[in-house]
């Protein structure tokens, strides 16, 4: 037999030998990095399960809605929850300058900073304070709508009330006392309907929820931490990482 011809089935040995060694290491390498990755992905989602459970998991909580970041809120509504629906009619206001985000508990809050909300508002849109789109006083109506600045307006505004009642009749030359019966009819309606808090944070709020549209302003501002829910979860810094597409 020629030498050379046993000299390439060894070789040819040597190779299939080689490769099936190589096919081998690279079928366990690619094993143990599925296998890695099925362990994050475990990991991450019992983590988002477990911070899902302790958040809104709940049949009944309270949800602090705060205007401003957390360094500087300006108000906010406390708002209780249950089966993950608000209830409006139990909202009460907040006293913003006792909350610690380091020591919360069971609190959640959720702080939108002002440019957010501001972006939430469109110049093309009429807002109402909960669906009140008309109010009748001695007989005559009085058109309720608010435009983008009017709603900014009420928000800055330390006297909410009597802005929102300017506001609704500047068309109409009231007298003082028809205003001041105007604000008391709607002080008696806020407190008919346990709304515990200021004017200004219960048009806020409402706006904020009731808009399908501010969904999106919501997640993009969430995503440039303009919007940040505390306590800090791992959830919420998971979902940070995550594409806008795929968030939306």
């Amino acid at each position: 037999m020629d030498i050379s011809f046993l000299i390439y089935i060894v070789l040819f040995l040597v190779v299939v030998i080689l490769i099936f060694k190589l096919i081998k290491k690279v079928i366990v390498a690619i094993f143990a990095v599925f296998f890695l990755l099925f362990l994050v992905f475990a990991g991450v989602g019992a983590m988002m399960y477990l911070d899902y459970q302790d958040i809104v998991g709940r049949d009944m909580y309270e949800i602090g809605i705060i205007y401003g970041d957390a360094k500087n809120p300006q108000f906010g509504v406390s708002l209780f929850v249950k089966d993950n629906v608000p209830d409006v009619s139990k909202s009460k206001a907040l006293d913003v300058s006792k909350i610690d985000v380091k020591k919360l508990d069971d609190e959640i809050y959720v702080f939108i900073d002002t440019e957010v909300f501001k972006d939430m508002l469109s110049d093309n849109k009429t807002y109402y304070f909960y669906e009140l789109k008309e109010f009748e006083v001695d007989g005559e109506k009085i058109n309720a709508s608010l435009t983008k600045n009017e709603v900014l307006s009420i928000i800055e505004s330390k006297d909410s009330l009597n802005r929102y009642v300017e506001i609704i009749s500047s068309e109409r030359n009231f007298e003082t006392s028809l205003k001041n019966q105007l604000v008391n009819n709607m002080k008696s309606e806020l407190l008919k309907n346990n709304l515990n808090a200021d004017f200004r944070e219960l048009l806020f709020v409402y706006i904020t929820l009731s808009d399908k549209d501010n969904i999106d302003d919501l997640v993009l501002g969430f995503k440039e931490e303009k919007v940040n829910v505390y306590p800090e979860k791992f959830s919420f810094k998971f979902l940070r990482w995550m594409p806008l597409d795929w968030f939306l």
